[in-house]
């Protein structure tokens, strides 16, 4: 059996925060939302996008596809610049390497959610 690896945690203020910056950027008001999805309230759109809780995986996925969001869109935190490393020397100083290892370790860890199309 394989080994199964470390599950990421996802931060549900970062992933409300972007759900209403998507919606807005988009020019949807929350009872657009609450219509398109079939929900009854609008609370539910609030809580999502306050981060109190997640939509449900349908839901998810629909307003990814009505925002034209991908996965980073919705969980990476958009309030810092976008980065991309390029390279990661295999010299380095004297007490470097457990930085260097965690940088390696965070490097696979993001390949990994949003490996190269």
């Amino acid at each position: 059996m394989a080994k199964l690896k470390v599950r990421s945690d996802y931060d549900a203020k970062i992933i409300g925060r972007n759900l209403k910056r998507l919606r807005l950027k988009a020019g949807y008001s929350v009872d657009d939302i609450r219509e398109y999805l079939g929900l009854g309230t609008v609370q539910a759109v609030y809580k999502h996008e306050r981060g109190l809780s997640y939509p449900a995986a349908d839901e998810m996925l629909a307003l990814m596809e009505l925002y034209g969001a991908c996965v980073s869109d919705i969980i990476m935190n958009k309030t810092t610049p976008d980065f991309h490393i390029e390279f990661i020397p295999d010299i380095i100083e004297d007490g470097q390497a457990k930085k260097l290892d965690r940088l390696k370790t965070y490097y696979i860890r993001i390949t990994d959610l949003f490996p190269a199309t």
